[in-house]
Order: structure tokens, then sequence, then C-alpha cells
């Protein structure tokens, strides 16, 4: 969390009780700690402190009143931008395109394996699977580059036979 505005989804929060933000870049803001009394008034500890009633009292008054709505609508607008979603949707399709590719992979790998008919290519596909090498993408790359045993980055490159 980096502004106070962060706090705000944990409106929702109803159960929220203990809070700690220590050695979080929020603990420094002037006033994050009656903000969150404030924007979470279920709260009874934060940072392992209770919660006094004075506490209470000081962050209703920060808060409240003209001077308080102009203070809240400052710290709306410094929201930060490390939980934003901008579209649902968009976020939606960004992830229906990983698990596709996901899927992918892991039908290549399990083709790979199964064409394998001795222990060293299964050794050679481990080894290029701890790499991170997919089968049928890093390999074929790798081995369109190939020249005289090695690749253009002047690593040796094994023929893989499947």
């Amino acid at each position: 969390m980096q502004e106070l505005a962060d706090l705000d989804p944990l409106v929702s929060v109803k159960t929220l009780e203990h809070l700690c933000l220590l050695r979080n870049p929020i603990a420094n803001k002037q006033n994050y700690r009656y903000y969150a009394i404030f924007k979470l008034p279920q709260l009874r500890v934060i940072d392992f402190q209770r919660i006094r009633l004075r506490e209470r009292k000081s962050a209703q008054r920060l808060f409240s009143g003209k001077r308080g709505e102009n203070l809240q609508k400052e710290i709306a607008m410094q929201r930060s931008k490390t939980f934003e979603v901008k579209d649902p949707t968009e976020a939606r399709e960004d992830d229906e395109k990983f698990l596709a590719e996901k899927y992918k992979d892991q039908e290549a790998i399990k083709e790979a394996i199964s064409k394998a008919s001795t222990l060293e290519e299964v050794r050679k596909l481990e080894l290029l699977l701890q790499k991170g090498h997919i089968p049928g993408k890093s390999v074929d790359k790798v081995d369109d580059k190939q020249t005289n045993g090695h690749a253009e980055n002047g690593e040796e490159v094994e023929e893989m036979e499947t």
C-alpha cells in the first residue's frame, strides 16, 4: 500500500479488526493512523497498538466538516496505481490469453514427453524445462538459429530427436 486512498477498498471488509501496516510506505504518511481509524471504524488494533477512544475522536474531528471533506478529496486523488484495474473485461481477456498460452505450453510438454523414446531424451527435456524452455517453442527457435552446433549467443545447442 502506497497511498492513504489504498485503504478505501478495505471498508467493505466488515470483520477487519486488526491491521498491521508496519514497514509499508503508507505508514510514513501524515495522519495515516487517523485516516485508517476514520475509514475503518470496526478496527480495534493498528500496528499492534490498541485504538483508544481519544484517537477515534481525533480522527472524527480531523476528517469531518468542510476541512475534513477537502482532506478526504485530496487523499482520494492520490490513489496509487498498484491495485487499479482499468476495465474488468480487459483484465479478464488478459487472464484468458494467459491461461490459453499456459495450456498450449502444458500440451507441448506432454507431447514432447510422450514422443521421447529413451531416458537420454527425457533427461534432455528435463534440462530444457529447468532452464525455462518449452518444447516446440524455445527449442525450435534455438535450432533455427543454430550454426555449426552453436546458437547465436554462443551457447552450445543439442538437437533433440523427437
